[in-house]
Parts: structure tokens; C-alpha cells; sequence
């Protein structure tokens, strides 16, 4: 029965907020609901990203990648790790110590 509470609730979720989730908690990956990381990394921002970092780095750049959306920050993230690219998150829970 607690079963058929989790799944409503996770069924009004987002895709990227389940994603997390089932990151986060291995043993819901059984219910169907995780996202495969390739499916969000195929999208054109990526595609571009992909492009054009390789590049910039290679010529000594570095890259301010701007977004006031935290979860597009946590995909950021995702990416940047998935891909092997070095990269500094600031938001607002970053102690001001650290920034």
C-alpha cells in the first residue's frame, strides 16, 4: 500500500526531479522511473557544449556558463562531471568563504 503513495507522488514529479531521486536512492531504479543520462545529454545545448568546449579549452579559455534556474545548474553539473570537464558551481548555498 506505502507503494502506491510513493508511485502518486513520484508521478507528479519531473523527469530530472526523479532522475535525482533515483540517483539518490539506488533501490527505486526498479520502479521504472530513473532517466538515462544520455536521454538529457542528447539535447542540442549539449550537442553544443560538446562543440564548442573542447575548442575554448584547448585555446586556453575558460567558460562562464550562466543560468538562474538551480535545476538547470544541477544538469549542468551532471554534464560537466559525465564528460570529464573541470567546473565550479556557484549558487546561493555556496559559503561565502568559498566563493
Amino acid at each position: 500500500k506505502n507503494e502506491q503513495y510513493i508511485a502518486e507522488d513520484l508521478s507528479f514529479m519531473s523527469d530530472f526531479d526523479l532522475h535525482k531521486i533515483c540517483t539518490e536512492h539506488r533501490c527505486l531504479n526498479k520502479l521504472g522511473y530513473d532517466l538515462p543520462i544520455q536521454m538529457f545529454l542528447d539535447s542540442g545545448k549539449f550537442q553544443l557544449l560538446n562543440q564548442i568546449l573542447p575548442d575554448l579549452k584547448d585555446r586556453g579559455h575558460r567558460v562562464l556558463i550562466f543560468s538562474q534556474f538551480l535545476q538547470i545548474l544541477d544538469l549542468l553539473e551532471i554534464y560537466m562531471s559525465h564528460c570529464g570537464h573541470s567546473y565550479l558551481r556557484l549558487d546561493g548555498s555556496t559559503q561565502v568563504q568559498e566563493r
